[in-house]
């Protein structure tokens, strides 16, 4: 007895993948959103609590070090490390510090220089160079947009307004700063050093 035929099936037919959803414009500005807090977070966790204060006194120990040791140097990376995560106030407040400091310095290091006799003097000039050449680097260390330190000059302080007449004490201390600035200046080029003019 012949066998009845076996009724045709046709094989399935291929199904088409489903189209990846767009997101409308709702999510686009969401997923948006949660990258940019992302980074925010990034950048807040890359940062420590006390920038500013940390900055200083890394530039503090930079001006009383030799700007060539290793020491000195790894600070410098440092600060500008630092300076990277800190915002306009907080680089201006940092930078402020530092011209406080070194118009101090520099007080101190003429005052030392006329109260020394002259074998002593170029004790002093050494180290007067030695803190100029680390107030320069610091300088192109908390300027984020500086590429190179040359060419730049350091400006005397406490000269007088335009149109003010100094008093005998202001030219008395201004032709002080005149002679040492002169003197600075000698000892570095006697020791091959390229050091910035007070102008």
């Amino acid at each position: 007895m012949a066998s009845a035929p076996r009724p045709r099936t046709r094989p399935p037919l291929p199904t088409r993948a489903a189209a990846p959803r767009r997101l409308g414009r709702p999510a686009a500005i969401l997923a948006a959103s949660v990258i940019v807090l992302s980074a925010a977070g990034w950048w807040l966790s890359t940062r420590s609590d006390g920038a500013v204060e940390k900055t200083v006194e890394l530039q503090r120990q930079v001006l009383q070090a030799d700007p060539r040791a290793k020491e000195a140097k790894q600070a410098v990376m440092e600060i500008i490390r630092t300076v990277d995560t800190m915002d306009k106030k907080e680089v201006r407040e940092a930078r402020t510090a530092l011209e406080k400091d070194w118009r101090e310095l520099c007080k101190e290091s003429m005052d030392a220089y006329f109260s020394k006799p002259a074998p002593e003097r170029k004790e002093v000039l050494d180290q007067a160079i030695q803190q100029t050449l680390a107030y320069r680097e610091l300088r192109f260390g908390l300027n984020p947009q500086a590429v190179s330190t040359a060419g730049r000059s350091l400006r005397r302080r406490g000269k007088s307004k335009p149109g003010t007449k100094p008093s005998a004490d202001e030219l008395a201390r201004q032709q002080l700063s005149d002679r040492y600035a002169e003197a600075l200046q000698t000892r570095a080029k006697e020791r091959g050093i390229d050091l910035p003019e007070w102008k």
